[in-house]
């Protein structure tokens, strides 16, 4: 035993009330079971009267620790929660009424000693019986969003009144601000702001795929690409990349590539869309698009592949006659692809093109070009200016020396 006393300690749970001795190693119950304290709502301790206070929700009970003698002081409907105030000697609760209001009880000790038992309403308060925290999270605006309309914060708003909460249904690789609060008769009556907020960004999550694929060709090697964005997104800066491939070899390989898009252009109905360079004329290509939020490539989605045919290339130019100063050229129009075309011709050994206004065209839309003044026994280089229906600019074709031509040699023609 120690001269001085040793603190002890008071223990409640949902059946019963203990007082601990730590220094002895002694526990002594005070109220067990048979009591019935499986249901109390309220608990309360007053040093001065070394007197226990609780109930169940409807009856206020007491035990006097020194004479171990449980007493029910009263009863009340729909009591919530317990505090006293061992100076002014008075017990309040919170008392829900069924209008959806709850009120602050008092109940006055003093009063119950002389006889007289009695709750007095002292306030009426719009709070929950239990305290809640309140967690409000929001998603951040993007500043890489390309519609004003979607460049805004959502807010979110939940309450709970347990210690672990999880948030679902929120948007992959999101960046979202948290808050938390509480709501109680202190918080709300003294206006206490809330905690610190947290940001904090999801990862990993099923990213929709791009929708509705459509290609329009606009030359044999040129094309643009149409797309719906993948949905519920939030304006996260998301990286596409157009993937094509030929449908048949060439040159016994299957031709393929991809263009990236970190920033796509948008049409009035909101699809994105991109021009894109195939590498050959080829006329059957396989496209699809993948879409990947920018820094985890690793976690895309793609659309199904679509098959476009592209345009065939031009018909090849043709020499039909040749002499020392002149040639005639010949080429085969498409006039349902081709709005206008013009023959150009230059040296080899120079850069300067050349047109000629030498034209006939014959009912088979065969295009015939006379060209004079040219140098004899000189090779010339010649391509053809386009204008596709639905290109602005023009499309120079062939890119390569394919048709390269040459005069006659004067010892040549004896």
């Amino acid at each position: 035993m120690h001269e001085n006393p040793i603190p002890k300690l008071l223990l409640t749970s949902d059946n019963s009330i203990e007082i601990w001795d730590l220094d002895l190693n002694n526990i002594t119950t005070l109220v067990s079971p048979q009591y019935q304290i499986e249901g109390r709502q309220g608990f309360a301790y007053s040093i001065q009267e070394q007197r226990i206070y609780w109930h169940d929700g409807n009856d206020l009970m007491t035990l006097e620790i020194n004479k171990n003698n449980i007493i029910k002081i009263a009863s009340y409907v729909n009591l919530f929660g317990l505090w006293i105030d061992w100076i002014a000697r008075n017990l309040y609760f919170l008392h829900d009424k069924y209008n959806g209001l709850q009120y602050v009880l008092k109940f006055d000790l003093t009063m119950w000693e002389n006889g007289i038992s009695k709750f007095d309403e002292i306030l009426e308060l719009k709070i929950t019986k239990e305290f809640s925290q309140y967690l409000v999270y929001g998603m951040l605006p993007s500043m890489s969003c390309l519609d004003n309309n979607l460049n805004k914060s959502e807010k979110f708003n939940v309450s709970t009144s347990k210690d672990y909460y999880e948030i679902q249904d929120l948007t992959p690789f999101t960046e979202y601000k948290l808050k938390l609060t509480l709501s109680n008769f202190y918080f709300d009556q003294l206006s206490i702001n809330p905690f610190d907020e947290t940001q904090m960004k999801t990862k990993s999550g099923h990213l929709n795929a791009p929708e509705n694929i459509s290609v329009l060709a606009l030359t044999p090697t040129i094309a643009v690409v149409y797309w719906m964005p993948p949905k519920k997104v939030n304006c996260i800066a998301m990286t596409y990349e157009v993937h094509w491939k030929s449908v048949t070899l060439v040159n016994d390989t299957q031709q393929k590539s991809k263009q990236f898009i970190n920033v796509p252009k948008r049409t009035a109905d909101g699809r994105f869309f991109t021009k894109i360079n195939l590498s050959l004329p080829v006329k059957d290509y396989l496209i699809y698009v993948r879409v990947y939020p920018t820094n985890f490539s690793d976690f895309y989605n793609e659309s199904l592949s679509k098959i476009v045919h592209i345009y065939s290339e031009p018909n090849i130019i043709i020499l039909r006659e040749v002499n020392t100063d002149s040639m005639n050229i010949s080429w085969i129009s498409n006039i349902n692809l081709t709005v206008s075309s013009a023959l150009e011709y230059k040296e080899v050994s120079t850069e300067k093109w050349q047109t000629t206004n030498y034209v006939k065209m014959n009912y088979n839309t065969e295009v015939m070009y006379h060209i004079e003044n040219l140098l004899l026994g000189t090779s010339y280089k010649f391509r053809l200016i386009l204008r596709y229906f639905e290109y602005e600019e023009t499309f120079t074709w062939p890119a390569d020396d394919r048709f390269i031509f040459s005069t006659r040699d004067s010892k040549r023609g004896k």
